[in-house]
């Protein structure tokens, strides 16, 4: 398909100078079709295209894992692969009314923003039963071929505007271009102060946008924009939607338990965050059966449904004593108030931990922005302001860039579980990529350490 695809572009871009009726029908074909409101459309549907596949990751981590990022990719690329394969067979067909192809394509694309995502609500895959389970493969292939579908149409209109005369091409590529770019600083920026859903809504008016730009001006297409522009403001207004959740993630999971709420949600680029409180919860990763201690109340902090984070509530450092009994304690038995590096500052309670044992200084690193407006905001109190001690700092940073940067030496540097238990015992993250566990990042951390010091490892284990 992606041979077809080039092929398609190079054969269309090529008018022989030695047949003058060709030409003639190319130039005919091509008066139709303004030169601005073609790139503009371009540039629009392009930007579209690279949110929309930036939001269907969001929708398959939050529905499912992050894993199926890999796939919405491989689905874009089929998708334009599968545009060149349609626009050579029906070039005959096209090629005089590549205007008319443009515009239908880019409404269409509008329409089947909203309608992949509601679809695909409908197939019940299941993706941890995936491998004894073979009809969960034939959803999966359905599930993509849902998703297939507006990113072919968006290749057919990228394909479109190429079919144009070869001297205005180069224009029509660099509107692609822009828009794409456009498209992806778009999505991340409006995943800030809107939801999953909005963004969506918005990726629709794109689409919808470019193909009035491109509208012919007879009247039956106009009737067509029309009808488009009310059947989208259908869908969305009566036939509301958000990202379904598999039902064996944390989140799901507390979400049975009895007078379990949602006390704060919030979304970014990085992933969606619920704060849950309730009685019935009770979760203390590491802690030795031992513990004389009481584990304070807690909320917590999840990510995308599944990564799980403490917030205890406590008065002071003494109530953080039950942390004493995990695993994250050895060092500090081993070393003298040591200087600390958190890789991961999540919740605070590796924090408490230093604190409690007072540490001399704690840096805290946490690559999520909207985890330290979280414990700084609505849980600051909640949280015993765990994040404000006087020998603590919490930076917003990623790790390993953090380690290449700086030259600070620390006497120890915790890496706790930041990883969601329910996956872990599904094999779900078995194949997770994690660049903190590298021979180079270990390496690093190594190398900031001061002489007798230690790296803290908690990862999660499930038989």
């Amino acid at each position: 398909m992606f041979f077809c695809f080039y092929y398609f572009l190079l054969s269309a871009s090529s008018a022989p100078p030695c047949l003058p009726a060709g030409v003639a029908y190319f130039v005919r074909c091509t008066e139709d079709m303004p030169t601005f409101r073609t790139r503009l459309t371009v540039a629009l549907v392009s930007a579209a295209t690279i949110a929309l596949e930036l939001m269907l990751m969001r929708v398959l981590s939050l529905r499912f894992w992050h894993h199926f990022s890999y796939m919405i990719i491989s689905t874009a690329l089929l998708g334009f692969g599968a545009s060149g394969t349609v626009l050579t067979l029906g070039r005959k067909f096209l090629l005089p009314r590549r205007r008319e192809a443009l515009c239908a394509v880019s409404l269409a694309m509008a329409l089947a923003v909203p309608a992949c995502v509601r679809v695909a609500e409908f197939v019940p895959l299941n993706v941890q039963f995936l491998t004894w389970d073979f009809r969960q493969a034939g959803y999966l292939v359905l599930v993509e071929l849902i998703f297939l579908a507006p990113m072919m149409l968006a290749g057919m209109a990228v394909g479109l505007a190429l079919m144009d005369l070869p001297d205005r091409i180069s224009g029509h590529y660099a509107a692609n271009l822009i828009g794409s770019g456009i498209g992806a600083g778009m999505a991340v920026i409006m995943l800030g102060p809107m939801t999953t859903p909005q963004v969506m809504v918005v990726l629709s008016a794109l689409a919808y946008l470019g193909g009035i730009v491109s509208l012919p001006g007879r009247r039956l297409w106009r009737v067509c924009g029309v009808s488009t522009g009310a059947a989208l403001i259908c869908v969305h207004l009566l036939v509301p939607w958000s990202p379904g959740m598999s039902q064996y993630k944390m989140l799901s999971l507390l979400r049975q338990m009895p007078k379990t709420e949602t006390i704060h949600s919030t979304e970014g680029p990085l992933g969606r965050i619920d704060v849950v409180a309730g009685p019935a919860i009770h979760h203390a990763p590491g802690l030795s059966l031992n513990c004389p201690a009481e584990v304070p109340p807690h909320v917590l902090m999840i990510t995308d449904g599944d990564q799980t984070s403490p917030v205890f509530k406590s008065a002071n450092d003494g109530d953080y004593a039950f942390l004493d009994w995990t695993t994250s304690a050895l060092p500090y038995h081993l070393l003298e108030r040591p200087s600390a590096l958190i890789i991961g500052a999540g919740g605070g309670a590796d924090i408490a931990l230093a604190r409690y044992h007072h540490c001399r200084r704690t840096v805290a690193l946490e690559m999520n922005r909207q985890v330290i407006d979280i414990m700084t905001g609505p849980l600051l109190n909640l949280g015993g302001r765990v994040y404000e001690g006087a020998n603590v700092e919490v930076i917003n940073a990623e790790a390993r860039g953090y380690l290449a940067g700086e030259e600070e030496k620390f006497d120890l540097i915790q890496l706790p579980a930041i990883d969601a238990f329910g996956a872990s015992g599904a094999g779900v993250y078995a194949g997770q990529e994690c660049y903190l566990y590298t021979v180079e990042a270990f390496g690093k951390m190594l190398s900031r350490l001061r002489p007798g010091g230690m790296v803290c490892v908690t990862r999660w284990a499930r038989t």
